[in-house]
């Protein structure tokens, strides 16, 4: 049975008809994560070490040091679960 050409999903049933594909949710293979990046202040005494430290004390799951144009910055990933 195909659906009213007044159904705004018209086109994609009926491809998906045509085609013998089927539609699956999938969002449970993804996760979500957030990302921060923080670049140090100049002159600042802060240390990767310390800031490391206070990250995985709040709930972050990585740390790392990546090096940008704009010098060395600190990434930090949490999952949002």
């Amino acid at each position: 049975m195909r659906p009213s050409p007044a159904s705004p999903f018209h086109y994609d049933y009926f491809s998906l008809d045509t085609h013998r594909a089927r539609v699956s949710p999938v969002a449970f293979l993804f996760e979500r994560k957030g990302l921060v990046r923080v670049q140090p202040a100049e002159g600042s005494s802060a240390t990767f070490d310390s800031y490391f430290e206070a990250a995985l004390e709040g709930g972050a799951e990585d740390v790392r040091e990546v090096e940008t144009e704009d010098g060395m910055m600190w990434e930090v990933s949490k999952s949002n679960q």
